[in-house]
């Protein structure tokens, strides 16, 4: 049986957002290993690695509503550019 010939001559972009979406979830796929990275690796407690976690979800959310407000007033274009030119310096 041919699993993929559905899937065959679908357009670029259908291909494109497949794969966008695979390199998506394995960026994911790094924060419920890094408890593991931060006390295996660089030697912290459990509650110090705990605490780290604690302080990356509760500052992700609010990070992600700011996001998408300056996205909305700025642009995706503008914001990204600017960021990109910004991380140069820090």
């Amino acid at each position: 049986m041919d699993y993929f010939s559905n899937y065959r001559n679908l357009p670029r972009e259908i291909y494109i957002l497949f794969i966008s979406l695979i390199i998506d979830a394995a960026g994911s796929f790094v924060q419920p290993l890094l408890t593991l990275i931060l006390t295996e690796k660089i030697g912290l407690s459990a509650a110090e690695s705990g605490l780290y976690i604690t302080i990356l979800g509760s500052l992700s959310a609010p990070g992600m509503i700011i996001g998408g407000k300056l996205t909305d007033l700025i642009g995706r274009k503008k914001l990204f550019s600017y960021h990109k030119y910004l991380g140069r310096w820090f």
